[in-house]
């Protein structure tokens, strides 16, 4: 039986040896993506607010994004979201970004 969608471990794409390949959910693999190309930071979940002029931590959550805190050092949002990911994420975190 083949997975409706097949993440791979370690985000490379042609890296189709079975210990990278894993049976996920459309939102697992998407807890295990990369950095967005649209992002500014470097760092996933983690987003300057120019309004309160810090940054933000952010994660989404079953489709909602949930707020983790506004930080004056980049740090500690970066901190933040990691520590949640951790939590909410499981096995599909990845720590390399």
């Amino acid at each position: 039986n083949l997975p409706n969608l097949i993440d791979h471990i370690n985000n490379n794409p042609i890296d189709n040896r079975i210990e990278n390949l894993r049976d996920s959910t459309n939102m697992q693999n998407q807890y295990n993506a990369g950095i967005s190309s649209r992002n500014t930071s470097g760092f996933k979940g983690v987003y300057w607010n120019k309004g309160s002029k810090k940054w933000q931590a952010r994660i989404n959550v079953f489709g909602e994004t949930v707020n983790l805190g506004f930080f004056k050092d980049i740090e500690r949002a970066v901190n933040a979201y990691q520590t949640k990911a951790k939590e909410l994420h499981g096995e599909f975190y990845n720590d390399s970004i």
